[in-house]
């Protein structure tokens, strides 16, 4: 039987993982498999990671900190990378980048407003007319 390198990280990082991230549960089950692959299922508050190997199947379980959901809401988004040629470390990397995303799709972020004349004077705020005062004021100028 060939060794892969995700059996490596099943073997060795998994609990490297587990340890550098307390909010995850890991989930370990045979399963036949062609081609190792990760999959990421995102929903609203947590994720979903398989693991798949020749052997091995890994759910591995995000748990957000600030709600106790436990995948209530899928958001659908689907992550799928295969690891035929990767390195332990090189899984180890592309696992913390997917267990620190979120799921949704990176868009570009725009202002919602345009100007052809941008102000050069600067922003008003609430001491931008008044006077100013020099001299001392209260018990001090007596």
């Amino acid at each position: 039987m060939v060794k892969s390198s995700l059996g490596d990280f099943i073997e060795e990082g998994v609990v490297d993982f587990a340890k550098k991230t307390p909010g995850t549960v890991v989930y370990i089950s045979p399963q036949s498999s062609r081609i190792p692959k990760i999959v990421a299922e995102y929903c609203m508050c947590s994720l979903l990671i398989f693991l798949t190997t020749r052997l091995y199947k890994i759910n591995i379980t995000v748990h957000c900190t600030h709600c106790f959901c436990l995948l209530s809401a899928v958001n659908g988004k689907v992550q799928e990378e295969t690891v035929t040629n990767k390195t332990s470390q090189q899984i180890a990397e592309l696992i913390t980048k997917m267990s620190n995303q979120s799921g949704l799709d990176i868009i570009r972020i725009r202002k919602p407003f345009h100007t052809s004349s941008p102000s050069i004077q600067g922003q008003w705020h609430p001491f931008t007319n008044r006077p100013l005062r020099i001299d001392p004021v209260g018990p001090q100028a007596k």
